[in-house]
């Protein structure tokens, strides 16, 4: 007669229910993040976002009901010291030269550099405070809150991330011998892209520009 194997199960096949769960939340908060805003998302937002950012972020612009219509840039300036004293140099477009050696070689370096120049600060919810209105009383209270600290959370970064941009950039252009850059500035631009009806007749539409003060110069690696 043959005996019951007692053998114990493989602890990988134990795993198994537990790697399943997960898979489950991650892609049920993935999928609340690239809907729009709605009650159910801005209420479960602080889980969502401590979960998915920044490693599981997504863009999903391209579709409805809110697709990219933008094109956003990124305008330095330097506050630099050499022998005839302190002066301000004028605004540079950093993005725009990027954008062109990109159409010319999609494989290159300037598609990464492209990615690395789009600071978020924090400053386009419209869609979200929107979708507050559809929330009672205490509840909206709390999700207009969360907004609120989200949007400064996000404005500190990209302002840092604004800082080292600009730093390098005037790093590249203007620091020699008998030349210091001792603070820089930076602009994030945002121009609307015309309907595909009239893209022949106009660039771009509704320019609108954040300036941030000026911001210690820091040390960056070329």
């Amino acid at each position: 007669m043959q005996t019951p194997d007692h053998r114990p199960l493989p602890k990988t096949l134990l795993a198994v229910p537990g790697l399943l769960g997960l898979l489950l939340v991650h892609f049920t908060l993935v999928g609340l993040y690239v809907v729009p805003p709605n009650p159910i998302s801005l209420q479960a937002r602080p889980a969502i976002r401590a979960w998915l950012l920044p490693h599981f972020s997504q863009r999903w612009q391209l579709f409805a009901p809110e697709p990219a219509g933008i094109n956003q840039y990124v305008h330095v300036r330097c506050h630099v010291v050499d022998e005839d004293g302190e002066h301000v140099t004028p605004w540079v477009d950093v993005t725009t030269p990027l954008v062109k050696e990109h159409h010319v070689n999609r494989l290159g370096s300037a598609g990464r550099m492209l990615r690395g120049m789009r600071p978020t600060l924090g400053l386009n919810q419209e869609v979200e405070r929107r979708a507050v209105k559809h929330l009672d009383g205490q509840q909206a209270t709390e999700a207009l809150e969360a907004l609120d600290e989200e949007a400064a959370r996000q404005f500190e970064r990209g302002k840092a991330h604004l800082q080292r941009i600009a730093s390098a950039e005037c790093k590249r252009r203007f620091v020699r011998p008998g030349v210091e850059v001792i603070s820089v500035q930076a602009r994030d631009v945002r121009a609307k892209i015309p309907p595909f009806g009239i893209r022949h007749d106009v660039d771009e539409i509704d320019a609108q520009a954040v300036t941030l003060p000026r911001m210690d110069y820091v040390e960056v690696s070329l």
